[in-house]
């Protein structure tokens, strides 16, 4: 059934001229189908290595209404923010479209423990006038969603006013077009960890200044500092894990804001098992392994995010 339901999104995806990794190269195993009631389901899937990113979960998603193909997207999941992005075939937008995205998040949040949902500037409109055209930014502002930016809050509760005040007023295109100059949030906890993009960003400084940009050396070096504090615990890395690309990467993420050497051995043998399930098993199973990880949980949240 699995295998039926992967090929059938495929299929779906195609004769629109569309594609989503993780539905093109998804784990058959890993795929999910939830019933969410009134009709709809929907399906979650699960990349297969090497096309993983490397702390990130990629997941996918098809809404079904009825059995009917309605909506397709994907969320990139970093500890408890999730960036998502969807798209409703034309022939459903409007009705209850705000509906279904609601319950998406309401997944996304029981299933992946997702707080602090994104949407990027492209959803909204930047370089992308279907969006300016139907005006997508309302439709995420219903949904609870501000602008990360101050000044554009406040423009956006300014046109918020007139449109309550006059049904038939539509914000002008080029104001759309300011809106869509940053990503909208939607907030479920009053605190907000370092998004992946700006760890991302710190290690790639780290490189540059500390080991002149080779990032080969300083993975190796965290890797290193992983092994030594395993060792004290009596814990092995698997020399295939050393070999594997990503889960190199995501020893350096991680090594940017979290000390190895003051991790629990239970932690510990968590990493590990993340990094191996993430190079060779299940994404699936990474998930659930990397988000239980309580080191890097309260490590994470020592770096706040710059988003507002």
């Amino acid at each position: 059934m699995k295998k039926n339901l992967c090929d059938i999104t495929k299929g779906v995806l195609c004769s629109n001229y569309r594609e989503i990794d993780p539905i093109t190269y998804a784990e058959n195993t890993d795929t999910e189908l939830y019933d969410i009631g009134r009709g709809i389901t929907i399906a979650l899937y699960f990349m297969r290595p090497p096309w993983r990113l490397s702390c990130e979960s990629y997941v996918s998603y098809m809404a079904f209404r009825n059995g009917v193909p309605v909506s397709y997207g994907g969320g990139w999941i970093f500890f408890d923010r999730t960036k998502l992005a969807g798209n409703v075939f034309p022939p459903f937008r409007g009705g209850e479209s705000a509906y279904l995205f609601a319950h998406l998040y309401r997944l996304y949040h029981l299933r992946f423990g997702a707080n602090c949902f994104q949407v990027a500037p492209y959803q909204i409109g930047q370089k992308n006038e279907d969006a300016i055209a139907s005006g997508a930014f309302w439709f995420y502002h219903r949904l609870g969603f501000r602008p990360n930016d101050e000044k554009l809050q406040a423009l956006a509760e300014e046109e918020s006013n007139k449109r309550t005040a006059d049904k038939k007023y539509r914000s002008p295109a080029a104001v759309l077009r300011k809106f869509s100059n940053t990503e909208m949030i939607l907030s479920l906890s009053p605190h907000m960890h370092s998004s992946h993009q700006e760890v991302l960003t710190q290690m790639q400084k780290i490189v540059a200044e500390k080991y002149s940009g080779n990032f080969s050396d300083y993975f190796q070096l965290c890797f290193s500092a992983l092994q030594k504090a395993c060792r004290q615990h009596k814990l092995k890395v698997p020399k295939t894990v050393q070999s594997n690309s990503l889960a190199m990467e995501l020893c350096g993420l991680m090594a940017v804001f979290s000390d190895y050497s003051r991790f629990s051995k239970n932690d510990l043998k968590k990493f590990v098992s993340a990094m191996e399930e993430k190079a060779f098993g299940s994404e699936q199973k990474f998930s659930q392994l990397f988000n239980s990880i309580e080191k890097l949980r309260k490590d994470i949240y020592k770096f706040p995010s710059t988003d507002k």
